[in-house]
């Protein structure tokens, strides 16, 4: 009996080294699986969009001061390019589409994200500074304002969601696959 207790443990380690992988096995399928992956896009500092000031970290330190004009660039480029859309007949040209609108949409949430982050830190600064005479005052016109301009960046995030939905109806009115505007 107590040879039988022993020897069943002593089995079940041998049955799962019996059917693991060794180390190099490992290593040698995932280099094979990254080489399938790879990516053939370069990145270089032209390529990537305009980061000066813009901050994706959840820091509540102000990053406001190039960040204002960071963000309209790119909205007024947005407006710009909202026009009907010749030559979108090519899987490349709406893959390049989407691409841009997608990114939109990711720029906004990111705006909207470090302003509540800023009207967090507001906030904070209202209830905790005791250093400034009269603190609503002070800070109560600053909140205002921040929280209108994330009111109105909230509205292009949703204006820039939109855009995608839209321009997967206007793939589809054109007749493109589906697939296409996938990214």
């Amino acid at each position: 009996m107590k040879f039988g207790m022993f020897l069943i443990p002593v089995i079940a380690v041998i049955a799962i080294d019996a059917g693991a992988q060794s180390l190099p096995e490992i290593a040698r399928q995932e280099r094979e699986r990254q080489d399938r992956t790879a990516s053939t896009r370069v990145f270089t500092n032209e390529t990537l969009p305009d980061l000066r000031g813009g901050s994706t970290s959840r820091s509540l330190a102000p990053a406001v001061a190039a960040s204002d004009e960071a963000v309209a660039e790119p909205a007024e480029q947005m407006a710009e390019d909202a026009g009907p859309r010749a030559g979108g007949s090519t899987e490349e040209q709406w893959r390049e589409m989407f691409g841009d609108a997608r990114a939109e949409v990711t720029r906004s949430d990111d705006r909207v994200q470090l302003l509540e982050a800023q009207l967090i830190d507001l906030n904070h600064q209202l209830l905790n500074r005791t250093d400034i005479y009269n603190r609503e005052y002070t800070l109560g016109p600053q909140i205002q304002a921040k929280e209108e301009e994330l009111a109105a960046a909230r509205q292009r995030a949703d204006d820039a969601r939109e855009a995608v939905t839209d321009l997967g109806q206007e793939l589809r009115r054109a007749g493109g696959p589906a697939g296409w505007g996938r990214g």
